[in-house]
Protein backbone atom coordinates (compact mmCIF):
# COMPACT_ATOMS: atom_id res chain seq x y z
CA UNK A 1 0.00 0.00 0.00
CA UNK A 2 1.32 3.47 -0.99
CA UNK A 3 1.71 6.40 1.01
CA UNK A 4 -0.89 8.52 -1.00
CA UNK A 5 -3.19 5.35 -0.45
CA UNK A 6 -3.08 5.23 2.93
CA UNK A 7 -3.37 8.89 3.47
CA UNK A 8 -6.41 8.90 1.43
CA UNK A 9 -8.14 6.38 3.61
CA UNK A 10 -6.86 7.68 6.94
CA UNK A 11 -8.13 10.78 5.49
CA UNK A 12 -11.47 9.37 4.83
CA UNK A 13 -11.99 8.81 8.49
CA UNK A 14 -12.93 12.55 9.31
CA UNK A 15 -16.28 12.34 7.56
CA UNK A 16 -20.11 12.82 9.48
CA UNK A 17 -20.47 9.82 7.79
CA UNK A 18 -18.27 7.67 9.74
CA UNK A 19 -18.63 9.66 13.13
CA UNK A 20 -21.74 8.44 13.01
CA UNK A 21 -20.94 4.72 12.34
CA UNK A 22 -18.28 5.55 15.31
CA UNK A 23 -21.55 6.79 17.58
CA UNK A 24 -23.77 4.04 16.21
CA UNK A 25 -21.13 1.31 17.11
CA UNK A 26 -20.54 3.15 20.96
CA UNK A 27 -24.60 2.77 21.51
CA UNK A 28 -24.69 -0.24 20.19
CA UNK A 29 -21.91 -1.36 22.41
CA UNK A 30 -23.83 0.14 25.59
CA UNK A 31 -26.83 -1.39 24.65
CA UNK A 32 -25.62 -5.23 24.64
CA UNK A 33 -23.53 -4.93 27.81
CA UNK A 34 -26.03 -5.24 30.84
CA UNK A 35 -22.47 -5.16 33.46
CA UNK A 36 -21.31 -1.79 31.80
CA UNK A 37 -24.87 -0.62 33.32
CA UNK A 38 -24.53 -2.75 36.27
CA UNK A 39 -21.04 -1.43 37.26
CA UNK A 40 -22.21 2.50 36.65
CA UNK A 41 -24.71 1.61 39.45
CA UNK A 42 -22.05 0.87 41.53
CA UNK A 43 -19.92 3.50 40.63
CA UNK A 44 -16.81 1.13 40.68
CA UNK A 45 -16.22 1.83 44.51
CA UNK A 46 -12.97 0.52 45.02
CA UNK A 47 -11.64 1.09 41.91
CA UNK A 48 -7.91 2.57 42.13
CA UNK A 49 -8.57 5.25 39.63
CA UNK A 50 -10.36 7.63 42.76
CA UNK A 51 -7.07 7.46 44.65
CA UNK A 52 -5.84 9.87 42.06
CA UNK A 53 -6.62 13.66 42.14
CA UNK A 54 -9.18 15.12 39.85
CA UNK A 55 -5.90 17.07 37.85
CA UNK A 56 -4.86 13.37 37.38
CA UNK A 57 -7.52 11.77 36.47
CA UNK A 58 -8.22 14.48 34.17
CA UNK A 59 -4.80 13.77 32.39
CA UNK A 60 -5.16 10.07 32.04
CA UNK A 61 -8.69 10.67 30.45
CA UNK A 62 -7.26 12.65 28.03
CA UNK A 63 -4.21 10.63 27.23
CA UNK A 64 -6.88 7.05 27.28
CA UNK A 65 -9.07 9.49 25.16
CA UNK A 66 -6.36 10.20 22.32
CA UNK A 67 -4.86 6.71 22.10
CA UNK A 68 -8.11 5.23 21.97
CA UNK A 69 -9.36 7.83 18.89
CA UNK A 70 -5.91 7.00 17.17
CA UNK A 71 -6.85 3.07 17.59
CA UNK A 72 -10.19 3.65 15.99
CA UNK A 73 -8.74 5.89 12.79
CA UNK A 74 -6.19 3.56 12.23
CA UNK A 75 -9.14 0.62 12.13
CA UNK A 76 -11.31 2.55 10.37
CA UNK A 77 -8.99 3.49 8.14
CA UNK A 78 -7.63 -0.47 7.32
CA UNK A 79 -11.34 -1.47 6.91
CA UNK A 80 -12.00 1.49 4.30
CA UNK A 81 -8.58 0.30 2.65
CA UNK A 82 -9.37 -3.26 2.33
CA UNK A 83 -13.05 -2.92 1.15
CA UNK A 84 -12.11 -0.52 -1.93
CA UNK A 85 -9.27 -2.54 -2.81
CA UNK A 86 -11.88 -5.55 -2.89
CA UNK A 87 -14.61 -3.96 -4.23
CA UNK A 88 -14.96 -7.25 -6.68
CA UNK A 89 -15.74 -9.40 -3.71
CA UNK A 90 -19.23 -7.84 -3.09
CA UNK A 91 -20.41 -9.90 -6.10
CA UNK A 92 -19.86 -13.02 -4.20
CA UNK A 93 -21.83 -13.65 -0.63
CA UNK A 94 -18.82 -16.38 0.35
CA UNK A 95 -15.82 -13.95 -0.18
CA UNK A 96 -18.03 -10.86 0.85
CA UNK A 97 -18.02 -13.21 4.50
CA UNK A 98 -14.49 -14.09 4.04
CA UNK A 99 -13.42 -10.32 3.79
CA UNK A 100 -16.10 -9.30 6.77
CA UNK A 101 -14.62 -12.34 8.94
CA UNK A 102 -10.59 -11.64 7.65
CA UNK A 103 -11.11 -7.43 8.57
CA UNK A 104 -12.84 -8.66 12.22
CA UNK A 105 -9.65 -10.83 13.05
CA UNK A 106 -7.29 -7.49 11.73
CA UNK A 107 -9.61 -5.74 13.82
CA UNK A 108 -9.18 -7.93 16.85
CA UNK A 109 -5.68 -8.38 16.41
CA UNK A 110 -4.62 -4.43 16.35
CA UNK A 111 -6.38 -3.79 19.40
CA UNK A 112 -4.86 -6.65 21.86
CA UNK A 113 -1.47 -5.15 19.74
CA UNK A 114 -2.37 -1.96 21.12
CA UNK A 115 -3.46 -3.06 24.84
CA UNK A 116 -0.30 -5.29 24.40
CA UNK A 117 1.89 -1.42 24.07
CA UNK A 118 -1.00 1.10 26.38
CA UNK A 119 0.62 0.03 29.90
CA UNK A 120 4.08 1.55 28.15
CA UNK A 121 1.89 5.08 27.90
CA UNK A 122 0.55 4.88 30.79
CA UNK A 123 3.30 3.88 33.13
CA UNK A 124 5.01 7.40 31.24
CA UNK A 125 2.14 9.31 32.43
CA UNK A 126 2.52 7.82 36.30
CA UNK A 127 5.77 8.46 36.47
CA UNK A 128 4.87 11.93 35.84
CA UNK A 129 2.55 12.33 38.97
CA UNK A 130 4.05 9.78 41.59
CA UNK A 131 7.84 10.61 41.99
CA UNK A 132 10.15 7.87 42.54
CA UNK A 133 8.61 5.25 39.89
CA UNK A 134 11.87 3.71 38.60
CA UNK A 135 12.49 3.93 34.38
CA UNK A 136 11.05 0.41 33.14
CA UNK A 137 9.48 -1.35 30.45
CA UNK A 138 5.73 -2.74 31.49
CA UNK A 139 4.73 -4.01 27.48
CA UNK A 140 2.04 -6.26 28.16
CA UNK A 141 1.73 -5.90 31.57
CA UNK A 142 -1.47 -7.90 32.87
CA UNK A 143 -2.87 -9.07 29.48
CA UNK A 144 -3.51 -12.22 30.27
CA UNK A 145 -5.95 -14.37 28.88
CA UNK A 146 -8.30 -14.13 31.73
CA UNK A 147 -8.32 -10.10 31.23
CA UNK A 148 -8.34 -10.34 27.09
CA UNK A 149 -12.34 -12.69 28.43
CA UNK A 150 -13.33 -9.69 30.27
CA UNK A 151 -12.43 -7.24 27.07
CA UNK A 152 -15.03 -9.15 24.93
CA UNK A 153 -17.63 -10.02 27.76
CA UNK A 154 -17.79 -6.55 29.70
CA UNK A 155 -18.85 -8.37 33.00
CA UNK A 156 -20.05 -6.56 35.91
CA UNK A 157 -17.48 -6.97 38.26
CA UNK A 158 -14.59 -4.95 35.69
CA UNK A 159 -12.74 -2.45 36.47
CA UNK A 160 -12.78 0.91 34.80
CA UNK A 161 -9.39 0.46 32.95
CA UNK A 162 -11.38 -3.15 31.67
CA UNK A 163 -14.61 -2.01 30.87
CA UNK A 164 -12.85 1.17 28.82
CA UNK A 165 -10.76 -1.10 26.61
CA UNK A 166 -13.50 -3.72 26.22
CA UNK A 167 -15.58 -0.61 25.07
CA UNK A 168 -12.85 0.39 22.45
CA UNK A 169 -12.63 -3.41 21.30
CA UNK A 170 -16.38 -3.89 20.39
CA UNK A 171 -16.66 0.00 19.07
CA UNK A 172 -13.65 -1.11 16.40
CA UNK A 173 -14.98 -4.74 15.31
CA UNK A 174 -18.69 -2.61 14.98
CA UNK A 175 -17.02 -0.08 13.30
CA UNK A 176 -15.87 -2.54 10.95
CA UNK A 177 -18.86 -4.67 10.52
CA UNK A 178 -21.30 -1.50 10.06
CA UNK A 179 -18.91 0.26 7.82
CA UNK A 180 -19.78 -2.22 4.66
CA UNK A 181 -23.21 -2.33 5.43
CA UNK A 182 -24.11 1.50 5.67
CA UNK A 183 -21.94 1.48 2.64
CA UNK A 184 -24.29 -1.18 0.56
CA UNK A 185 -27.36 0.32 2.40
CA UNK A 186 -29.27 -2.98 3.10
CA UNK A 187 -29.68 -1.53 5.94
CA UNK A 188 -30.40 2.46 7.61
CA UNK A 189 -28.30 4.54 9.75
CA UNK A 190 -31.60 5.77 11.10
CA UNK A 191 -32.61 2.11 11.72
CA UNK A 192 -29.51 0.82 13.52
CA UNK A 193 -29.58 4.01 15.71
CA UNK A 194 -33.61 3.31 16.78
CA UNK A 195 -32.38 -0.11 17.69
CA UNK A 196 -29.82 0.81 19.36
CA UNK A 197 -31.55 3.86 21.56
CA UNK A 198 -34.40 1.03 22.03
CA UNK A 199 -31.88 -1.20 23.22
CA UNK A 200 -30.19 1.21 25.88
CA UNK A 201 -33.81 2.09 27.07
CA UNK A 202 -34.60 -1.63 27.33
CA UNK A 203 -30.88 -1.72 29.81
CA UNK A 204 -32.47 1.24 32.08
CA UNK A 205 -35.91 -0.83 32.57
CA UNK A 206 -34.18 -3.72 33.44
CA UNK A 207 -31.75 -2.11 35.97
CA UNK A 208 -34.12 -0.05 37.75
Amino acid sequence: MSFKTFHKSFRFVYTVDNLRIFILSLLITISIHSGLWKASQNRYPDDSLFTLSFSEISGLLMLASIMAMTLFLISLSKTYWLYHRTEHFAHSIYKYTSLLIFDLLMTVALCLLSFFLAPQFYYLYYQQIIEGLPNQWVVGGGLSLERIFYFFTLPADGSIADHATGVILWVCMLSSALYPLLKAKPLSFKYLLWMALLLISLQILLSL
